[in-house]
């Protein structure tokens, strides 16, 4: 015959099961997260004051869905009417924004020049990178790993080790006044049969190789616009 210590001590048995894998269900929901951290609005057009005066100026919102804090970064915008076009410079590098804790969203901005012509109701396209902020010891452990202390350097220890099985998560999100894909297709031409098409050729180029390096005419400011282009819409295709 069971006691009633014993069963007492079967509820509470059971309770505590319960409880714990309640919390374990917490924890891993709070982990995963979506796959898409990163959400951006629509931009909007408007202007903005810098020290040399009022500029034009497409602003954006950001939010952060994930479970985790992260450092989204402006990789790529262009901005076009048809007599001008203001974009992101190749040698201006990435423009990072300030952090971005779950939850959190925050207006953001990207200044065109004084002159650029807003009420030609132009075109606007952007792709902002974003990476899972990490620990302050991961971080600091990758400052270590980079370092060219003479000081650190003769150590020879991985300072990342400690993270190596534990990548941190990234992608990237597209924002456009038009819808994104519209965009690529409207301003480069660019669609399914566009990437199938280039897809096949760069293909064939690549088992077509002779050995010999050939020398041909520097591409046009077009024909590099239109490379650039390219390479965020392959990222784009990927991201969906």
């Amino acid at each position: 015959m069971i006691t009633l210590r014993a069963k007492l001590l079967c509820v509470g048995t059971v309770v505590i099961l319960i409880g714990l894998a309640l919390l374990l269900m917490s924890a891993w929901r709070s982990t995963v997260g979506p796959k898409q951290w990163l959400f951006v609005s629509a931009p909007v057009f408007g202007s903005g004051m810098t020290a040399t005066g009022a500029v034009p100026r497409v602003s954006l919102v950001i939010s952060n869905a994930g479970p985790r804090t992260i450092d989204p970064r402006l990789s790529w915008f262009e901005c076009r009417t048809k007599t001008r076009l203001a974009r992101l410079e190749d040698n201006e590098g990435w423009r990072p924004f300030a952090a971005l804790s779950p939850g959190r969203a925050v207006r953001v901005a990207c200044d065109l020049p004084q002159d650029f012509p807003i009420a030609e109701n132009p075109l606007f396209c952007c792709e902002i990178t974003w990476f899972e902020h990490g620990s302050l010891a991961r971080r600091q452990a990758q400052v270590l790993s980079g370092s060219d202390n003479p000081n650190i350097r003769p150590w020879s220890i991985d300072w990342m080790r400690p993270w190596q099985s534990k990548p941190l998560t990234n992608g990237v999100a597209f924002a456009s006044n038009v819808a994104v894909a519209d965009y690529f297709r409207s301003v480069y031409g660019m669609d399914e049969a566009y990437f199938e098409r280039t897809v096949l050729q760069i293909k064939a180029s690549s088992t077509n190789k002779t050995g010999q390096m050939r020398y041909g005419r520097f591409p046009t400011r077009e024909e590099q616009l239109t490379n650039r282009a390219w390479t965020h819409y392959v990222t784009f295709r990927q991201s969906l």
